[in-house]
């Protein structure tokens, strides 16, 4: 360009100086200039010599300007440091890709302290060998509060690209020259910390061959051709990895237990991690189990959470500082939630609304876990809980509202619905209870065990009704509490706490006396009787059920007789009187036909009236009903129900001799009762496993499967069962030919059954005397 512009300046020069060459000849030669420029005929040859130095001054000049190389652009290389990037090898491999597909801007996203700029950071390095025109950094202070200008962001990057803008500096100029100044270049930019697209707008390049990264808390879903990458907590291999590289070092390897725990209550949020290792490093001396023990305390944890100019909590301020008025009052409301995770009505109930949630979500404050739920982080609920701490009056119509939701979601809701909110209504019960709430959290225990009635594989059921008397009994009604400890005598019961068990009901019943309820004192015996049964003091569970099964006929209240006549059918049954077992039962059956039972209540039933006609030699007819029974309980899904269906089938098939199904059908049977951790039914299938074991003349398997079953018995404080179990267990040792161990295991058991009037017990003593 220069050598053209140098070419041009002598043509010029050349031209002016011929014609002036030609009128000062036509001067020396007698000719004349035209009238104005007579008089100055004398001085034609000096303007001559003068044209001529100037034109030769000014074609070395251009000709020396052409030989000049041109400068080259400013190569700028503002990358910052990746420090704190670990992992993440999955997404940095999606950016990598979003790359690769031609996007010419990606969108690093996710809340605040996840590790977004230490991503985009790493990924910038590692690309900046493909954009070898430069590598330009804004911070953008979109977190920060400090927001910048996009004026002043072109401004400094024009400076970077030596291609600053004299004059007005107004937006559109200098984005002009900024697209302008990157035509045809490679240059990569990395934006961090956006606040919206309408701030990064301005800073993209206008042309094919330049890449964006930019990082933001919002998802920027209306920045045109743009590739989201949206991170998510680290995994816990990378948290690991972290948390060492950030300060921990080897503490990590000698202290594994420790640096989970550590991980855990940073919710593997990196900045957390961060923050956690900056601690250890600035306290040498502390191991990581007295970090841990520091952040164990949930109130304390966002203070030591903090170290020199990061924090946790300062981090999350400012995306709350961001709200508005309305969305802050939702936000502090979440921090009177107990759970995990949200409902969406749930999630509605508390803000307010529901429409506000999708604010939170977008503000990265709240997470949007799919399927219909909402998720907040735990280090995020506790700064929720902190500032509710700031206006505590708010909480008490949040959770009233949430109670509202559940209460009526609970009473609509199919099975599967209300199950799955079992964990977040025993932790909002528990939470109401534990804070002044005790008449909210009965009613929404109350809602709870209408819909979960007889969910015995359902663990949080029990813990809301632990909760729900220790409700009735701080609100003060007597009645009330008397319903409330009937009911949990009753669960404790079938979760197979059969101690437990007998002393409430037996409270209750005393309670129930002097109330003077009939229906409550005839609903509470059948109760006691189930649990007596159970702790294997059959005399006095006849007596209750027995007084029961009159009250309910009299009035006629057919499902509760059902009911009974069942239980009194299954004692039979442990009482090896299977002729009256059989007659019981049939009567329930026929009664079934038309009382208003739940589907597993009728399954019930069947199983048992199968069970009592194989013991009197009906086992054509026992098979068929216990495959009904499993039927009845797969409908609800009532895996406790169809647990003990499949340890009758295995029992029958071990009673026709066929040992080999048998087993199969007592291991299907415990991983039904492990898939929803029923430990008094896992205990039964162990104890048939172990039956089928000696059946099949495996003493060692027998003894080893007799003794997990006493565990499993001994751990739910159910005596009878674990000492009969030890009684079996004895047997086999006796076979082994270890009678001094037998003889010890004898006396155990006969301590653990002591007050227990169990048949199979006396039969087992007789065997072992008889040998």
């Amino acid at each position: 360009m220069r050598s053209r512009r140098a070419l041009l300046s002598a043509a010029l020069a050349s031209t002016l100086l011929s014609v002036l060459l030609a009128l000062a000849v036509n001067v020396a030669t007698g000719g004349t200039l035209p009238g104005p420029l007579a008089p100055l005929a004398p001085y034609a040859w000096l303007v001559v010599a003068a044209a001529a130095a100037v034109t030769v001054l000014v074609a070395v000049r251009d000709a020396r300007a052409a030989d000049e190389p041109t400068r080259p652009a400013a190569t700028p290389a503002e990358l910052r440091s990746a420090g704190g990037y670990t992992g993440r090898a999955d997404d940095l491999a999606r950016l990598r890709r979003a790359v690769d597909d031609g996007h010419p801007v990606v969108v690093v996203t996710g809340p605040p302290g996840v590790g977004k700029s230490a991503l985009a950071a790493h990924a910038a390095h590692a690309l900046r060998g493909s954009y070898p025109d430069g590598q330009l950094f804004a911070p953008l202070g979109g977190g920060s509060g400090l927001i910048a200008d996009p004026t002043t962001v072109l401004a400094g990057l024009l400076d970077a690209l030596d291609a600053p803008v004299s004059g007005p500096t107004d937006l559109d100029r200098l984005a002009a020259r900024y697209r302008s100044t990157l035509a045809g270049r490679r240059v990569l930019v990395l934006l961090d910390d956006a606040r919206d697209a309408a701030q990064v707008r301005p800073l993209l390049p206008g042309a094919p061959g330049c890449l964006v990264l930019v990082t933001s808390r919002s998802p920027l879903a209306d920045l045109d051709g743009a590739a989201g990458i949206e991170l998510a907590m680290l995994g816990d291999d990378d948290a690991l990895a972290l948390l060492r590289s950030a300060g921990a070092g080897d503490r990590v390897t000698a202290e594994p237990a420790a640096a989970r725990e550590v991980v855990a209550a940073c919710g593997a949020l990196p900045l957390a991690l961060q923050v956690a290792g900056g601690r250890l490093r600035a306290r040498p001396a502390w191991s990581l189990a007295d970090l841990a023990a520091r952040l164990r305390d949930e109130r304390a944890r966002l203070d030591e959470l903090s170290v020199g100019d990061l924090g946790v909590r300062a981090s999350f301020a400012t995306a709350y500082r961001d709200l508005d008025g309305e969305q802050r009052t939702a936000f502090r409301a979440l921090g009177a939630y107990p759970g995990r995770d949200l409902a969406t009505g749930a999630a509605g109930a508390l803000a307010g609304n529901e429409s506000i949630v999708e604010a939170l979500v977008d503000a990265r404050l709240l997470e949007a876990a799919g399927g219909g739920r909402y998720r907040l982080h735990d280090l995020m609920r506790l700064f929720a809980r902190e500032r509710l701490a700031e206006t505590p009056e708010e909480a008490a119509p949040a959770l009233h509202r949430l109670v509202d939701w559940y209460a009526a979601m609970l009473a609509g809701a199919d099975l599967p619905a209300a199950e799955a909110e079992a964990e977040n209504v025993a932790l909002t019960v528990g939470h109401l209870v534990d804070h002044g709430a005790p008449a909210e959290a009965a009613r929404l225990a109350l809602a709870a065990d209408e819909s979960l009635l007889h969910r015995v594989e359902q663990s949080h059921f029990l813990t809301i009704s632990r909760d729900r008397l220790r409700a009735e009994e701080a609100v003060g009604d007597r009645v009330a509490a008397a319903k409330a400890r009937t009911r949990l005598g009753q669960v404790e019961t079938a979760f197979g706490y059969v101690g437990t068990g007998v002393a409430l009901l037996t409270d209750a019943l005393a309670e129930w006396s002097a109330i003077g309820d009939p229906d409550w004192i005839a609903f509470t015996r059948q109760g006691l009787g189930t649990a007596l049964r159970d702790a294997g003091r059959h005399g006095e569970a006849v007596t209750a059920l027995t007084a029961a099964q009159e009250h309910f006929r009299a009035v006629g209240d057919e499902r509760r007789e059902v009911q009974v006549l069942g239980d009194l059918g299954s004692l039979m049954l442990s009482r090896h009187d299977a002729a009256a077992a059989v007659t019981l039962l049939e009567r329930a059956r026929d009664l079934a036909a038309t009382a208003p039972l739940q589907v597993h209540e009728r399954g019930w039933v069947l199983l048992m009236l199968g069970t009592a006609y194989a013991l009197v030699g009906r086992a054509a007819e026992a098979v068929p009903l216990v495959e009904r029974a499993r039927a009845e309980f797969r409908g609800p899904a009532n895996w406790s129900g169809e647990g003990y269906a499949l340890i009758e089938l295995g029992n029958l098939a071990d009673a026709a001799g066929d040992l080999d199904t048998a087993a199969r059908r007592h291991a299907e049977a415990m991983a039904a009762f492990a898939r929803v951790d029923h430990r008094p039914g896992m205990a039964a299938a162990t104890e048939a496993a172990a039956h089928t074991k000696a059946h099949s003349g495996d003493p060692h398997g027998a003894e080893a499967m007799y003794a997990q079953a006493a565990d499993l018995f001994g751990a739910l404080g159910n005596r009878a069962n674990q000492g009969l179990n030890l009684l079996w267990r004895a047997e086999q040792l006796r076979a082994l030919g270890r009678q001094a161990d037998s003889d010890a295991l004898v006396a155990h058991a006969d301590t653990l059954l002591d007050g227990s009037d169990l048949p199979q017990a006396d039969l087992v003593r007789a065997r072992l005397v008889s040998e």
